[in-house]
C-alpha cells in the first residue's frame, strides 16, 4: 500500500518548533489496529523575552518544549487514524508575561486528529484530515482553540513519490490580548509539496 511505503499516518506537531528529537515505538495490536507511541523534545528551541519589543533589540530566552503523542493506524483493519498529543511549553525568562500576566507563555497545547485514506488508484492515496487543538496556557490570552483540516495527496511515480498538501485553519483566542485591546483571531492557510 502507498501509506506503508510513504510512512505511517502521525501528523507532526507543528508547534514544537523546527528542530525536536523523537523517540517513538509501534505495537500491532491485531485487529483495533496499530498502537504508536513517541516522546519528543527540544533542545535548541528560543523565544522572545517580550515579543512585543519596538526600537530596541529583542533578546531571546530558552524555550523548552516536550511532550507525548499517541496514534491507533488501521483501526479495525481500515485507512482510518486517530492520533492524540500532548505538548508542554515553557519559556525560562517570560519578561512579557511576567509585566502583563494575562501574556503568560507557559503553558500547554492539547490536540486531537483523524484522517482516513482513500485509494482512486494503485498510485495515488487522498488523505483528509480534521483537527483540533487546544491551547492551555497561563495567559488566558494566548489561550486558544485550532480548528485545521488538512487535504493531503501520495502519488506514487516510478521509485518516486509526490505530496502535496493544502491545509486550512481558524483559531480563536480565549481573552483579550491587552497589546492590541481586542480578542485575537487567527485565520490560516498553506500549501506544501514535497518529494
Amino acid at each position: 500500500h502507498i501509506a506503508q511505503e510513504a510512512g505511517g499516518g502521525v501528523q507532526p506537531v507543528d508547534e514544537v518548533g523546527g528542530f525536536a528529537f523523537n523517540l517513538g515505538m509501534a505495537y500491532q495490536l491485531g485487529d483495533p489496529g496499530t498502537l504508536e507511541a513517541s516522546l519528543f523534545f527540544t533542545p535548541f528551541e528560543k523565544a522572545y523575552k517580550d515579543p512585543y519589543l519596538v526600537g530596541v533589540a529583542r533578546e531571546e530566552s530558552d524555550t523548552t518544549k516536550y511532550g507525548l503523542r499517541l496514534a491507533l493506524n488501521r483501526v479495525m483493519g481500515t485507512n482510518l487514524r486517530v492520533n492524540g498529543f500532548y505538548l508542554r511549553d515553557d519559556v525560562d525568562d517570560d519578561d512579557i508575561g511576567a509585566r502583563i500576566p494575562s501574556l503568560r507563555r507557559d503553558g500547554g497545547i492539547y490536540g486531537f486528529n483523524v484522517n482516513y485514506s482513500f485509494y482512486p488508484s494503485e498510485t495515488l492515496e487522498i488523505r483528509p484530515r480534521l483537527g483540533i487543538r487546544i491551547g492551555d496556557y497561563d495567559g488566558e490570552s494566548n489561550s486558544f482553540t485550532r480548528y485545521k483540516f488538512d487535504l493531503e495527496a501520495r502519488w506514487r511515480v516510478g521509485r518516486w513519490f509526490v505530496v502535496p498538501r493544502i491545509s486550512l485553519g481558524t483559531t480563536e483566542y480565549d481573552e483579550i490580548n491587552p497589546i492590541f485591546n481586542q480578542t485575537r483571531d487567527d485565520d490560516s492557510y498553506q500549501f506544501n509539496l514535497m518529494t
